[in-house]
């Protein structure tokens, strides 16, 4: 949960379990700004971010990151069949998707470092990186 004033978006990972009885799972919240987002909206998120996290406990060591789908089953075939049908209700297809012709996650990330570079993306204690750093820091690494 937020000490103060949530910016965009505050997603807090916290493992479940103690000490006698190992990890046994993870608590997700997410915490935004009321200004940009609904209860519907935070729900949607934190759906696709468990969705994603299932993903890559599951997935193939060798299978890059960016090829996992983090939207659920029907949200994959409303982006698919209802966004790109002709006369769709959105301008484009937001999310990742197996196998089907949406994003991947390196292109979502791309698009919001492209649309907000100086907004903060991650945050730990007092250490801001804003989208565009982080995407420096992830093409030296790659």
């Amino acid at each position: 949960v937020a000490a103060g004033a949530v910016e965009d978006l505050n997603v807090t990972v916290s493992g479940r379990g103690g000490p006698d009885t190992g990890l046994t799972g993870l608590d997700l919240v997410l915490d935004g700004n009321p200004d940009l987002y609904g209860a519907e909206e935070l729900d949607a998120h934190l759906r696709r971010f468990a969705t994603l996290l299932d993903r890559l406990s599951r997935a193939e060591p060798d299978l890059p990151a960016g090829r996992i789908g983090y939207l659920g089953e029907s949200e994959h075939r409303r982006v698919i069949e209802e966004f790109n049908a002709p006369g769709g209700e959105s301008e484009g297809p937001v999310g990742a998707a197996e196998g089907g012709s949406a994003p991947g996650l390196t292109e979502g990330f791309a698009a919001q470092v492209c649309r907000t570079p100086q907004a903060p993306a991650l945050r730990c204690g007092d250490t801001v990186v804003t989208y565009a750093e982080l995407a420096d820091r992830a093409d030296r690494l790659a």
